[in-house]
């Protein structure tokens, strides 16, 4: 793959892609814009001004114990285990980028949920549906900046299968090959947007300003959640700022280790 101008070899990757895990197929279109624009390797810990300010997520857990590693079919063990090694298979990171598409189904299936979508009064457009499964990936992109090297790494993995999404969303509404790389880089821009006014209102939160916090935060969901489309007197809106404070309390108590492994839920829609 070329990032830039510059050639970065990833021998996991080309596995799982010769492998037919890693395909146009399974992923949609993997989307990177060269040449000085955005792509899909963007450190998440730039996505916001304010993420290094939080201390919310921060959870004195971060001795982990090692990730467990899949073991190779038995046809492999002998013969051609110290191949897969040299390409990277069984890794760290290996294991974290293979967790990351179960991880972020996770978000995907939270924001797809019709119930939870009828619960907040959000129709069916691109824009609020996308931003209820972006909004699940700050929940984890929050707790993921505690988690030292292994976070880092996982965070940019789950951010990778975002845009992928988005990608693969974007081409859905019809829009041409062509065009996706400026509708991509305009979802990006206000996805990352979205994320600096939720770190905004929870920095208020913890400073204490807990009216500031909840006036900061209604506007963000108003803005970037349902486009102005609804009133702040709107039940669904209710339900969404008790739904975000909710989930967001318990992803902050979420084990680094489950999200590593996949082994998390999101809680139920709000009644």
């Amino acid at each position: 793959r070329r990032v830039h101008g510059e050639f970065n070899f990833d021998p996991a990757a080309m596995l799982l892609r010769f492998g037919g895990v890693w395909t146009r197929r399974s992923l949609g279109r993997s989307v990177r814009v060269v040449n000085g624009g955005l792509h899909n390797t963007l450190a998440p810990s730039q996505t916001s001004i304010c993420a290094q300010q939080r201390t919310f997520f921060s959870k004195a857990d971060e001795n982990l114990p090692p990730i467990k590693l899949v073991e190779p079919a038995p046809a492999f063990e002998l013969k051609h285990m110290w191949f897969l090694k040299f390409l990277g298979y069984g890794s760290r990171k290996n294991h974290m980028l293979r967790n990351s598409f179960y991880s972020y189904e996770k978000c995907f299936k939270a924001g797809q949920n019709p119930k939870l979508a009828e619960a907040l009064n959000i129709g069916t457009n691109f824009q609020p549906r996308w931003m209820l499964t972006a909004i699940h990936v700050w929940f984890l992109h929050g707790r993921l900046l505690h988690g030292g090297e292994d976070g880092k790494y996982m965070d940019q993995y789950i951010f990778d299968r975002a845009w992928e999404d988005a990608s693969t969303r974007i081409l859905e509404q019809e829009v041409p090959g062509s065009l996706l790389d400026k509708y991509l880089r305009k979802v990006q821009e206000h996805t990352f947007s979205a994320f600096v006014a939720f770190d905004k209102a929870l920095i208020k939160r913890e400073e204490g300003d807990l009216v500031g916090a909840k006036a900061d935060l209604e506007t963000a969901l108003l803005d970037y959640l349902y486009d102005r489309e609804i009133t702040a007197d709107d039940q669904g809106l209710k339900r969404a700022m008790v739904y975000f404070e909710r989930e967001m309390r318990r992803c902050a108590k979420f084990d680094l280790y489950d999200i590593y492994e996949a082994k998390f839920d999101f809680g139920p829609p709000p009644l």
